[in-house]
């Protein structure tokens, strides 16, 4: 029986590039690797943060998970507009209007952490200024 898997986060540095006249992206990862991937891939399964590299690691990450909690807190708030969210029982709506208010304060949180880091200093850097060039 096939197993499913989470695939851990791993943030890379992607600029775009075409291959064989297709669009696409190279792609560095945390390894140093250099590896391509179709636009179209990474258009529907990657979240854009911009222009990181300039950050420390651990900003990194904390710019990554506020983008990811940004996504999952509209996917979860987009299925509180649905027919099958209507057809819940009542306490699992409860629930789940629960975990929606729960993500809110935690994505407040760490907005909040941003605020007060040396992130905000840093993003005046611009896109133009990235050593990524299409090739």
């Amino acid at each position: 029986m096939p197993l499913s898997y989470a695939l851990p986060t791993q943030i890379v540095t992607a600029w775009p590039q075409e291959q064989d006249g297709e669009p696409g992206y190279a792609v560095l990862d945390i390894n140093g690797t250099k590896s391509w991937s179709p636009k179209e891939v990474v258009d529907k399964t990657w979240l854009p943060l911009g222009y990181i590299d300039h950050l420390a690691p651990h900003e990194q990450r904390l710019v990554a998970h506020v983008e990811q909690m940004v996504q999952r807190t509209e996917q979860l708030e987009g299925y509180m507009e649905t027919q099958r969210f209507a057809d819940l029982v009542e306490d699992d709506q409860d629930l789940i209007h629960a975990q929606f208010d729960i993500m809110n304060v935690y994505l407040g949180v760490l907005r909040e952490r941003i605020e007060q880091s040396p992130i905000n200093e840093k993003e005046d850097q611009d896109d133009d200024d990235s050593p990524y060039e299409e090739e």
